[in-house]
């Protein structure tokens, strides 16, 4: 009963025009980061560095959660379920790769994530409403007026043209085509989320790491198979003052595998030094396990450009890194985004500098 009682509420609200689905999202600024951002968009991005470089792809599943009474106070949440894979292109001999800081990034890996977004839920007050049902109407038939103007070109009838206004939705993109003027009355009339909010969610990630590697003694070459892993639990706040800045917090733990530093080795034969030399890792893979914790600051710029200031500490190496990607935003309709992406950690005391670039999917959504 109280579902059905809360899907005729629902059905009232859209029939009446009270919320405009284009407001109905989360902010932008979670989006804006490359895909191996446990907050961001789904896509495809190709990432290289001096490290090495990546390929990575990311799918995702949104959902919206509205209040029982979308006519009342209460809260909006939105949930992303995620499933990624990452790839080297080229092995990295530096733990603290640039886009693989958890030290998987020599690693095959799979990936999932689940994170949810809140904030409250603004009922629009009633009278306002009423007001907004009127200009609704009032843009529709100003449609019909503009569309009217191109029937006969169209070979469209006046019935026809009729039937598309009164389709239209009563969206801030319609408003603003059709009747800008009372572009800012609408709003005024919505019920929409709230600006600002928190975040939380989890993820992990499981890999397969092939590790060539030489015998120190017999410089026999040799392979050894790993399965490396990490999980995390990350919180944000995007501040009610400032939509286009968002916070985050991520504590991880960790257990990866490090191969031995690449050298040269020219084997004494017999009091000789051999002709032939071997150059590659020496000993097999160490292992490492640890903790680390990293603070990120990103800030959409304009509605194209974001940058971000990350700042993670390795607990068990007793490293901090600094990183500083500056990113364009694709759109949802395939165009490119990617960037340039800077770092530093303690442990070299050198600067790296990466670019990734990739192409975003749309979000498939579950609904309500």
């Amino acid at each position: 009963m109280r579902y059905l009682i809360g899907l005729s509420l629902w059905t009232l609200l859209m029939t009446s025009c009270i919320c405009i689905a284009e407001e109905l999202r989360p902010p932008a600024v979670l989006g804006a980061a490359p895909i191996s951002s446990v907050v961001s968009k789904p896509g495809a991005q190709v990432a290289a560095s001096n490290d090495g470089s990546t390929v990575a792809i990311k799918i995702s599943q949104e959902a919206t959660s509205l209040p029982e009474d979308p006519t009342k106070d209460g809260t909006v949440s939105f949930s992303w379920r995620s499933l990624t894979a990452e790839a080297p292109i080229s092995k990295s001999e530096n733990s603290h790769n640039l886009f693989s800081l958890d030290g998987l990034g020599n690693a095959t890996t799979i990936g999932i994530s689940y994170s949810q977004f809140r904030t409250h839920w603004q009922p629009a007050e009633p009278q306002k409403a009423i007001v907004f049902k009127k200009i609704c109407e009032d843009m529709r038939q100003a449609a019909a007026i503009e569309m009217g103007k191109t029937a006969a070109v169209e070979h469209k009838s006046a019935e026809d043209v009729a039937k598309a206004a009164n389709a239209l939705d009563c969206s801030a993109s319609n408003f603003a085509k059709y009747l800008p003027a009372h572009l800012d009355d609408a709003r005024q009339g919505l019920s929409l989320p709230a600006l600002g909010g928190f975040l939380w969610g989890v993820a992990a990630k499981y890999g397969i790491q092939n590790s060539d590697f030489f015998d120190e003694t017999t410089l026999i070459k040799k392979t050894e198979h790993h399965s490396p892993w990490s999980a995390n639990f990350f919180i944000g706040w995007n501040p009610e003052g400032y939509t286009n800045t968002f916070l985050l917090f991520k504590a991880e733990r960790k257990s990866s595998y490090k191969d031995a530093d690449s050298t040269t080795r020219c084997p004494v034969i017999n009091g000789a030094v051999a002709l032939t030399c071997t150059t590659g890792s020496f000993g097999a893979p160490e292992l490492e396990q640890g903790k680390s914790v990293s603070i990120e600051a990103r800030h959409v710029i304009d509605k194209s450009i974001a940058a971000a200031l990350i700042v993670s500490r390795d607990a068990s190496e007793n490293v901090t890194t600094v990183e500083l990607p500056v990113y364009w935003l694709g759109s949802d309709k395939g165009a490119l985004n990617g960037g340039v992406k800077f770092g530093w950690d303690s442990k070299e005391k050198k600067w790296g500098a990466g670019v990734f670039v990739g192409i975003p999917f749309v979000l498939w959504s579950s609904g309500n």
